[in-house]
């Protein structure tokens, strides 16, 4: 039986990632695995500098996967699977910052920041089991639209996130630019009730 639990990445207050994972949503688990990405400022930059122009799937293109159709940018099933397996969980913070061999599954040969990321976004969760962890992460930064449609990070512009989560129906808000410590990871577990031995 898997503990579940759904990632939420948004830039700039718009949705860019939410993707479900079916196993070890526990804080000591993936959210764990969020934070220690999260400790290296420039895994964050990569991350939002790759976000702010990654291609999403619409509902649609996710149908057309589903029937086996081949959608008109030629995207590569393989790729699909790996970015929606229920499996790949936090690890796609490390795929989308272009990262492909720091994380478990995604192939070396994956560039998310040629080929787009391949995950339908939406807040629709009614097609979701009950979940035990879910984790948002809002990352602010200030933005140039130039070169077509394009859009660049500000030359010296901060870039600051938040990280928050809800386990066991234990919700936490952690400070602006705060990674959570293991003592943290802990206490929120200990608090749910959930202690790990």
């Amino acid at each position: 039986m898997g503990t579940r639990g759904t990632l939420h990445v948004y830039v700039n207050d718009e949705l860019k990632i939410r993707q479900y994972n079916q196993w070890d949503s526990y804080p000591s688990g993936q959210f764990q695995s969020i934070c220690e990405f999260f400790r290296y400022k420039p895994n964050v930059e990569r991350l939002a500098e790759r976000l702010l122009n990654t291609k999403f799937l619409s509902s649609e293109d996710m149908e057309k996967l589903k029937k086996g159709e081949h959608l008109e940018d030629e995207i590569a099933e393989a790729y699909m699977k790996v970015l929606t397996d229920r499996d790949f969980g936090a690890d796609i913070l490390w795929a989308v910052a272009g990262m492909p061999r720091a994380c478990r599954y995604m192939p070396d040969w994956v560039d998310v920041h040629r080929n787009g990321l391949l995950t339908e976004v939406t807040d629709d969760t009614t097609e979701l089991p009950p979940e035990e962890g879910n984790y948002v992460i809002r990352i602010t930064c200030e933005t140039d639209r130039t070169w077509g449609e394009t859009i660049y990070i500000k030359k010296d512009a901060e870039i600051h996130f938040a990280i928050s989560g809800e386990f066991w129906e234990i919700e936490k808000i952690f400070a602006q630019d705060y990674v959570p410590s293991d003592d943290d990871i802990r206490d929120w577990e200990i608090e749910a009730g959930m202690e790990r031995d």
